[in-house]
């Protein structure tokens, strides 16, 4: 049935608190989903691909009151990594919730058969992650915490954030649960980022290191998608694709559209 959406910026009391684990490689997610989780009460624990969340779930097969789960990520990815948490008898009752760019059907399949109970699309909206944590998390009373004093998030009122040319702040703002702060954050590590990444990309590209490739156009992607950046986000998905489909003229094509 279709779930009752109750779309509210903040956190439901009955997950304040919450330790979550995170398990997301790419920094620009990283600093979003924890960012929002924080101000909102939770308690969060970074693991930076599969492999390393695996071991954070085993070493405290008791601690963790749910795991964010990052599907595409390099040394092992999401569903490898929750099959092998399922496999863990102590910690078959940890609610993993998928977090994944592609809302396909078949994702969603995949993130059920491997044991996930749920996903979230990215970029992460923070209603919808709010949302979806109400549903899976139940924080005992006696450890409830209270959300951080800032849940006015970010002081600064949207109207004082620059029109942007190509750049939805808007939208994007809304997203991040009106956080200005977290948004001009992120803004300063895009420029930083993105001035090299079509470097990174050519460099990795000469020495046929597609994955490598393929990854950067990834991580540029989830940025442009985070910050509503809907022409950059659109090249560089399809530059991806390219990479991964090892296709020189559409790879050119893009880069140029790309720089």
């Amino acid at each position: 049935g279709i779930r009752e959406r109750r779309k509210s910026q903040s956190l439901p009391p009955h997950c304040l608190g919450a330790r979550i684990l995170l398990v997301e490689d790419n920094d620009i997610n990283q600093q979003v989903a924890t960012e929002i989780l924080e101000k909102a009460g939770c308690e969060v624990t970074l693991a930076v691909d599969g492999r390393e969340g695996v071991k954070a779930a085993q070493e405290r097969p008791d601690y963790y009151d749910c795991i964010l789960m990052d599907i595409q990520m390099p040394v092992l990815d999401g569903y490898g990594a929750t099959r092998e948490i399922r496999n863990d008898e102590r910690l078959a009752d940890v609610p993993v919730i998928a977090m994944t760019a592609n809302a396909f059907s078949s994702d969603r399949e995949q993130a059920l058969e491997a044991g996930m109970v749920d996903h979230i699309a990215k970029p992460i909206e923070v209603r919808t992650l709010f949302d979806v944590l109400g549903q899976w998390i139940t924080v005992p009373e006696d450890r409830r915490g209270s959300p951080s004093d800032e849940t006015g998030t970010g002081a600064e009122p949207a109207s004082s954030l620059p029109e942007l040319e190509g750049i939805d702040t808007a939208a994007s703002l809304e997203r991040l649960g009106g956080n200005a702060e977290l948004y001009v954050t992120l803004l300063e590590s895009f420029v930083e980022q993105q001035g090299a990444s079509d470097k990174a990309i050519s460099e990795a590209l000469s020495t046929d290191d597609h994955a490598l490739a393929e990854r950067v156009a990834h991580t540029v992607k989830g940025v442009a998608a985070n910050l509503g950046m809907e022409a950059l986000f659109k090249v560089s998905g399809e530059l991806e694709a390219a990479i991964r489909a090892e296709d020189k003229d559409a790879i050119g094509d893009c880069q140029d559209r790309f720089a």
